[in-house]
Order: C-alpha cells, then structure tokens, then sequence
C-alpha cells in the first residue's frame, strides 16, 4: 500500500504563544491514520494578513511536491481568520491537494480528489464567522483605546501613546 504524504501548517498570532499542541494533536492524526509527514509549516503570525511567510512557503512546497495529497491543520482558524482561507483552500484544490481540518472534522476533497461540496460550505461558514470575530475584536480594541482617552490621566496608559496609536490605526473620535 502506498503511503499517503501530507504536509503540516501550524500557526499561534503571539510570539509567547507556543504551537507545541497543534504539532502534537496532527501529529497522532497523522500516526493513527498511516500518513506520512513530509513537510512542517508552522509560524507566529496573525491570522489577519495574507502573506505569511511560512503560508507562502507552503504553497510553494506543494507547487514543486505533487505527491502531497493533504495539508493538515489544527483547526480552520490556523489558516487565517478573514476570506483568504476560502482562497487558500481554491488554490489548494486547483492542484488536487486537500485541506483536513481536525477540529472541525472536515476534508476539503473527496477520495476521487473532486471537490467536497458539503465542506465547500461549511468552510465558508466558519470563514465568515472567523472573519466577523476578527472585526468585533478590532471593534472592542478601537473602542477601548478611544474611551481610555477620556478617562483621568493617572487611571490610564499614558494619553501620548494612546493618541499615538488612534492617528496610526487612521482613527478619529466617532468610528
């Protein structure tokens, strides 16, 4: 019996964050399902950006690798919190490499390596849920920086940085 290769994609969004359990939880799967790792991605990024390094590295990986049949990934989230996850997974059927996501128990192709239609659409359910959380967290940040600069200066961060960062994130009192 051939081996089934795959490739792992780790990602934490903190540099203190460590992706030990996610190397480890793939890594059964992996063992108990007979697939063989030939390749680790794994990264400290945010989820918000397009392109991350160990992302791009992947994908040009399984460009030069077509004996890869499956990235494997903790969880969707792993993979980004905004569209590009949608996007990520169409590049990754376009050459007949599927995703398996373990959390959410889902295999973006079929056995016959055609495009798994229920996954399709629960994948562009979590996208978007992901992508909702994404711009709440940004909303309960913004929020809290702007109703910190009206509180008592000896009670907050300093004013300077806080004012610093409003005119970097292009944000003015009303949002």
């Amino acid at each position: 019996m051939k081996s089934i290769k795959v490739v792992i994609y780790c990602r934490v969004s903190l540099d203190r964050r460590e992706y030990t359990r996610q190397i480890e939880a793939i890594t059964k799967y992996c063992k108990f399902n007979e697939y063989t790792i030939v390749g680790e991605f794994c990264e400290k990024e945010t989820g918000k950006h397009k392109l991350r390094p160990e992302l791009i590295s992947m994908m040009e990986y399984l460009k030069l690798n077509s004996d890869v049949s499956f990235v494997v990934i903790d969880e969707l989230s792993r993979i980004g919190r905004t569209s590009y996850v949608l996007e990520t997974i169409e590049q990754l059927n376009a050459v007949k490499i599927g995703l398996i996501s373990l959390k959410e128990n889902l295999t973006t192709l079929n056995e016959d390596k055609t495009v798994n239609a229920t996954a399709t659409m629960i994948t562009g359910v979590l996208a978007s849920i992901n992508s909702y959380e994404l711009d709440t967290l940004n909303y309960r940040i913004k929020s809290g920086l702007l109703s910190s600069v009206d509180l008592p200066a000896k009670l907050t961060t300093p004013r300077r940085f806080i004012l610093t960062t409003l005119r970097r994130c292009n944000l003015t009192t009303h949002f």
